[in-house]
């Protein structure tokens, strides 16, 4: 061995036993603080473990201040809730407009019309209920009352049933006006008021059948424009203003 190779070798060993040394000496310091346990020289850090478990929520923290933003559209209605308890009854309120029912006017037009009817035909029956006697003679049918009443109303009479005055045609007509005067006098229809001696019927034609009595018609005093038919059937010139008492009134069968 060469007197460098010795140095060489001699230098190491010290170096060891340096280290040696120092080595016992940091491990008797680090000792006490490991209380004991026998310490090294601590190693590279490791890789980072896996994520825990979360924890338990914590406690709610406190109300923040209202943000300023601007306001959202507006959503739509939420659903109805229950009807509530009725109010107090308020106060009566004006009376209104008279309404307009929707009907056919032309129909109720109508209708009126045949009510109207109706109820002419219904008073034209039971005015001809009072006349007590009726007698139907070829295509007449001839009604009387046992009323004593003057010309002018005797007209009127007739018209309430739709009627006329008597006024016969012919001789058998003459005979039916006869018995329903019952042997009392009554009012034939025709006058010579507007064409004196010239005897017209109701409706202005001329009187063409008829039955005087001897000497007349005379116009007594110049007021005899109304004719009556006598017990007899026969004719006679009178005053419109007299009354008699059979009313006779005739209209087609």
């Amino acid at each position: 061995m060469s007197p460098l190779e010795s140095l060489s070798l001699l230098v190491l060993g010290l170096s060891l036993g340096m280290a040696q040394s120092l080595v016992s000496m940091k491990c008797e310091e680090i000792s006490k603080i490991c209380n004991g346990n026998l310490c090294c020289i601590p190693g590279q850090n490791g890789l980072p473990g896996q994520n825990g478990r979360d924890g338990l929520p914590g406690l709610p923290g406190l109300k923040g201040e209202k943000g300023e933003s601007l306001r959202g559209i507006q959503g739509p209605p939420g659903k109805a809730g229950p009807q509530g308890p009725a109010g107090p009854e308020g106060p009566k309120g004006l009376k209104g407009d008279v309404g307009e029912c929707p009907v056919n006017q032309d129909l109720l037009t109508n209708l009126q019309g045949e009510i109207q009817a109706l109820q002419s035909e219904l008073n034209r029956i039971k005015k001809f209920l009072i006349f007590i006697k009726g007698k139907r003679v070829g295509t007449k049918q001839y009604v009387s009352r046992d009323e004593e009443t003057t010309f002018a109303n005797v007209k009127v009479l007739c018209e309430e049933i739709n009627a006329a005055v008597a006024l016969p045609k012919n001789a058998e007509e003459n005979r039916a006006i006869q018995a329903l005067a019952m042997k009392k006098k009554a009012f034939l229809g025709m006058t010579d008021e507007k064409t004196e001696g010239k005897y017209l019927s109701m409706t202005g034609e001329k009187v063409t059948y008829t039955n005087w009595k001897s000497g007349e018609p005379n116009n007594l005093g110049g007021k005899e424009n109304c004719v009556i038919i006598l017990e007899d059937g026969e004719w006679n010139d009178v005053p419109c203003s007299y009354s008699h008492g059979i009313t006779v009134c005739e209209f087609p069968a």
